[in-house]
């Protein structure tokens, strides 16, 4: 890609701002390949956030799908035939992790193993449920509904036969220690982690004292606009903290009203975006719920508009999710971040 674009014409570029665009695009993809190169961590494809990162991820990307015609099927017919041979890969990267000592820790990998058994276990619904609607049952000949119970049957064994090297294995090679320095070369992966996610050049240390700082900052804004104002002491935050997480009123009793006040919470910040921004994002914006994964997450759709952007929310387990965190994750993972860049 970078080889084409070094030749391409950006003479269609109408500003100065776009022309300006294109040397800064090319050096970012050159650092990001500079990054894998010396930071190898897609060889640790997995991690407890969902079902194993990767490994979720082809679940989800059955929601994006649309199921309205006969090629709808055959593509999605497709996708369930290639699903094997990722798992294969899957667990030759993960091979190539252990030969190189870049290996998962226990922490990234608590609860992925209770999550594969338990999609194995329960026939993966999320993958039977296209075949089931009414529109499928006019599309699909029996051939076909043969095939895909053919292909969702090799699917399952594909998982399985990750779960046995995962468990049998991958975990025994897992470390204890979760932090970057417990891999071969960890601080100069540390360090262009770092690179990465600040687009800076600040060392550790620095970054480390600036959190100190702000960590500082926060404590003591906390004391002022949080704990005197509600009438505890300053040294009582752990008393706070105990009343936030058990008191009645900050929780909900289903999962059903937690995804209401998010619907209700979005659309109130959607009304407010004309007031602090000259552009919207015109691109639909769903509120979905989930069961697994982070308390909420975003995945970005097309640029047409044709697949809206997702919010999605973790309605499970809903005695950890109380209500005065929706403002801050709702602002951050839809509208007014991640959503609207």
């Amino acid at each position: 890609m970078l080889k084409r674009m070094g030749v391409a014409d950006f003479t269609q570029f109408g500003s100065d701002d776009g022309r300006m665009f294109v040397p800064l695009f090319i050096q970012m993809h050159r650092d990001l390949i500079d990054g894998i190169s010396k930071c190898p961590l897609y060889l640790m494809p997995i991690n407890s956030m969902g079902c194993g990162g990767a490994l979720y991820s082809f679940i989800e990307s059955i929601e994006w799908m649309h199921f309205d015609t006969l090629e709808d099927y055959q593509s999605y017919l497709a996708r369930l035939k290639s699903a094997p041979t990722q798992m294969e890969q899957f667990i030759e990267v993960m091979t190539e992790g252990i030969s190189k000592q870049i290996v998962a820790s226990t922490a990234m990998c608590r609860s992925v193993e209770g999550k594969l058994e338990n999609m194995i276990a329960s026939d993966f619904p999320e993958l039977r449920l296209p075949l089931s609607t009414p529109i499928a049952l006019e599309l699909l000949n029996d051939d076909l509904k043969m095939q895909f119970e053919t292909a969702l049957k090799e699917v399952k064994e594909s998982f399985e036969k990750f779960l046995d090297f995962f468990h049998e294995i991958y975990i025994p090679k897992a470390t204890f220690n979760p932090a970057c320095s417990a891999l071969p070369n960890g601080l100069e992966i540390y360090d262009q982690c770092l690179k990465y996610h600040t687009t800076g050049s600040w060392s550790s240390e620095q970054i480390h004292e600036m959190g100190l700082k702000e960590v500082a900052r926060i404590e003591q804004r906390y004391i002022n606009d949080v704990l005197l104002p509600l009438g505890y002491k300053d040294n009582e935050f752990e008393k706070f903290v105990e009343f936030a997480k058990t008191d009645g009123q900050f929780y909900v009793k289903s999962s059903e009203e937690l995804l209401q006040h998010y619907n209700k919470l979005c659309s109130k910040i959607s009304e407010k975006m004309p007031q602090f921004f000259n552009e919207i994002p015109k691109s639909p914006l769903e509120i979905i719920s989930k069961d697994v994964g982070p308390a909420a997450f975003y995945m970005g759709g097309t640029a047409d508009g044709s697949r809206p952007g997702r919010f999605y929310v973790n309605c499970s387990d809903i005695e950890k999710r109380p209500l005065y965190e929706r403002v801050a994750l709702a602002l951050h993972e839809a509208n007014a971040v991640h959503h609207h860049r």
